[in-house]
């Protein structure tokens, strides 16, 4: 067994009503069965990581690295309610910063919104583990963190909400239909809005959590 204490930590996760999916693989888990067409809250991945191939300076291994988050990222967008947030926490330190966390968000649609220091106590009874190798349950040295908060593009996120509320909008009267807006006035007016919140700057598994309910 991989990690000692795992059936400690089931247990509790189940006492405490989480719902336990094994064997995701965050870059296709849109697909999984369990996960197919739900919304999300909350998506959160701790500390991304393609496995021990080589020198973490290695352009080769960086670009795994990379292609697992963006991988990631995109699963994740089409999973986020329309207000939802996607977190990653990631090492700032050399190499790990040249992974452009930011910038892969911004390919997947994603922008940044917050960017704060990564506090462990925020996430209580969390160790962070090694993951793989003959050292997989030892941590590892954290250092320099950050929690990366990643939200849709405004449009996207309107977009969302619209389709939502088709499904439950009573019929339209003709003669109360106002002029549509192109997509072009939509996305003009919502990038002024988001520039004071944008910071320009294999198996693995993923951290869900279902959107709570009031």
């Amino acid at each position: 067994m991989k990690y000692k204490d795992v059936k400690v930590n089931l247990g509790d996760l189940e006492y405490l009503g989480a719902s336990l999916l094994h064997g995701v693989d965050a870059t296709t888990m849109k697909f999984h069965p369990r996960l197919h067409r739900k919304k999300f809250h909350r998506i959160i991945y701790n500390f991304p990581h393609a496995g021990f191939h080589g020198r973490e300076t290695n352009p080769d291994v960086i670009m795994m690295h990379r292609n697992l988050v963006r991988g990631f990222l995109w699963n994740a967008r089409s999973m986020l309610s329309p207000d939802g947030e996607v977190h990653i926490n990631h090492k700032f330190t050399a190499p790990y910063h040249s992974w452009g966390v930011a910038d892969i968000a911004l390919e997947c649609q994603l922008v940044l919104v917050g960017l704060h220091d990564f506090k462990i106590e925020h996430y209580p009874g969390y160790k962070n583990k090694r993951g793989s190798g003959s050292r997989c349950d030892k941590p590892f040295p954290l250092g320099d963190c950050r929690t990366f908060i990643f939200k849709l593009r405004p449009v996207t996120a309107i977009f969302l909400k619209m389709e939502s509320r088709k499904l439950h909008a009573p019929p339209i009267h003709p003669g109360t239909m106002g002029r549509a807006k192109s997509t072009e006035e939509i996305e003009k007016k919502c990038s002024k809005r988001a520039i004071g919140c944008n910071f320009c700057t294999g198996h693995v598994s993923a951290s869900i959590s279902k959107r709570s309910r009031a």
